[in-house]
């Protein structure tokens, strides 16, 4: 159906108000939240303001379901939304482990990923330590929980990795017992990339001709480490906190 051929304005908003009674159909007219905003928005400042409005309202909500905040998040950002306090709120360490589990994956962890640059520099770096020490914990005390996931290369680490912006707080992960195989390899990927290469994204995702690499492995990039940032302790490892069975 075209939304934009229908020709009364409260209708119009109703639709995205209407999408919002199912976490299904809320998420697919997020996907295409362009077009969901000309159509239904177009150059009205009433329906927008109105429409921002139901976002915003929709992104406090605690709904155990995240797809209603994903999606309101998505609309929120495509309506130019200056709201800037419920995006934090909504955008949650939790909210993005959630995602794997009650949307299906990589798909929209990888969109919240690209939301996360809208937040206060500390406020993203929280978010994505907090995700990534959380994804780490299941691999390390529940050895199904990637397998459930349906991604058996742990894939599903990468958008995380990729939208880490602290090297310190990325070092400490590189702690964790669960840093091993491909996880490790994707931090100490994103961790050359901070430290050499002002964070700009050079090896991940990898390229058909990659830089020479600086940490070949875990051991080069603590002897960095002990070089640059003598105050760093070493001698730490990262807590694992028991997060149940998923």
């Amino acid at each position: 159906m075209d939304w934009s051929a229908i020709p009364d304005a409260r209708l119009k908003l109703r639709i995205i108000e209407v999408a919002f009674d199912s976490p299904e159909v809320a998420l697919r007219v997020a996907r295409r939240a362009e077009r969901a905003r000309q159509a239904c928005v177009g150059l009205s400042p009433t329906r927008r303001a109105r429409a921002i409005e139901l976002m915003s309202a929709k992104q406090r909500d605690m709904n155990p379901d995240p797809r209603f905040r994903v999606a309101a998040v998505w609309l929120a950002v495509e309506l130019g939304s200056t709201d800037s306090p419920a995006l934090p709120e909504a955008l949650t360490a939790e909210l993005f482990v959630a995602s794997l589990h009650r949307v299906g994956g990589g798909a929209i962890t990888e969109q919240l990923r690209e939301l996360t640059p809208q937040l206060e520099r500390p406020t993203q770096e929280r978010i994505m330590k907090e995700t990534m020490t959380i994804l780490l914990d299941y691999l390390a005390l529940s050895e199904s929980y990637f397998r459930r996931q349906g991604s058996n290369d742990l894939s599903v680490f990468s958008p995380g990795v990729l939208a880490m912006t602290n090297e310190r707080s990325l070092a400490s992960l590189l702690q964790h017992p669960a840093a091993i195989g491909k996880p490790r390899k994707f931090m100490l990927q994103r961790f050359e990339e901070l430290v050499f290469q002002d964070g700009n994204h050079v090896l991940l995702p990898l390229p058909s001709e990659p830089p020479p690499r600086r940490f070949h492995n875990l051991h080069d990039a603590a002897a960095w480490i002990q070089q640059n940032w003598p105050e760093f302790d070493l001698e730490a490892t990262h807590p694992v906190t028991w997060r149940g069975e998923r």
